[in-house]
């Protein structure tokens, strides 16, 4: 389905406030993602279930920054009301080619499209 791209499921949601959790899992899921070619990655993450506290944002910012280069595409599943806008804000802030669904399989679906 990904074309001989890789692809990678990011299972950010369920973390609550725990940033030190959510800490530990976005830093293995950018070092799996730093390891391959740039502009390769396609990225899926599910974040239903966290809250976008501050140090939660900042989090993702760097983590943003940092995968930038090695993403080809990025989805973004578990989002509804305030929080579409902010991770709209984060996709034109960045210039990642990231999209937000409804439905993991739509997500997916985008993804492997190219």
């Amino acid at each position: 389905m990904s074309f001989g791209k890789p692809m990678i499921y990011c299972e950010y949601g369920g973390f609550g406030n725990d940033l030190e959790g959510l800490s530990a899992e976005v830093n293995a899921v950018d070092e799996w993602i730093c390891s391959h070619p740039p502009d390769s990655v396609l990225s899926v993450a599910n974040v239903a279930g966290s809250y976008p506290t501050p140090a939660a944002l900042t989090l993702m910012e760097k983590s943003t920054t940092r995968t930038r280069p090695y993403i080809r595409k990025q989805a973004i599943v578990g989002l509804s009301g305030e929080r579409t806008v902010l991770a709209r804000i984060v996709t034109y802030v960045s210039g990642l080619d990231m999209k937000l669904f409804d439905d993991l399989e739509r997500a997916k679906d985008w993804l492997a499209e190219d």
